[in-house]
This record gives C-alpha cells, structure tokens and sequence, in this order.
C-alpha cells in the first residue's frame, strides 16, 4: 500500500501514526498483513497468533490463508478497523 502524498495521519496505535492508503492492484503479501498486525498489538508473538487464528469475518479462514487465496486486502481491512 502506498500512503497518499500530503496526507496527515488518520490515527495513532501504538504511538505510530496510520496515513491513508492507496488502492494497490498487486496482491497484498503475507508479510505486509503480519507487519500491519505486528504494529496494530505491538507484538510479534500476537500479530503471528492473529495471523493463524480462523476468523468469522474471514468465513473461517486464518488471515494466513486468506492472504493465499488472493484475499489479503480483506485482512487488512479487520486490522484497519481496529
């Protein structure tokens, strides 16, 4: 995701400000979606649980496996909700 030039930020977490992104039209990756995680917890340890725990909102699949399926964008928008 590419942050929109001239933006503020939207919100912090974690200290670390979130801008508003850019719609992308390549596929979001495993590691983008666990490093969005990473900072939305603020651990490494949650963000790699969050990632391979199944989620309703996912119908069931992990964020892992939703990321595979070429459904990265909509992980990424659970942790955006946060």
């Amino acid at each position: 995701m590419t942050t929109i030039p001239g933006s503020k930020p939207i919100m912090l977490v974690n200290g670390v400000p979130i801008y508003p992104q850019e719609e992308r039209t390549t596929p979001v990756t495993e590691a983008e979606v666990e490093q969005l995680a990473l900072t939305l917890t603020g651990s490494a340890q949650s963000a790699h649980a969050w990632m391979d725990r199944p989620n309703v909102t996912l119908r069931g699949q992990t964020p892992r496996e939703a990321v595979r399926a070429g459904q990265g964008q909509r992980a990424v928008g659970i942790l955006q909700a946060f």
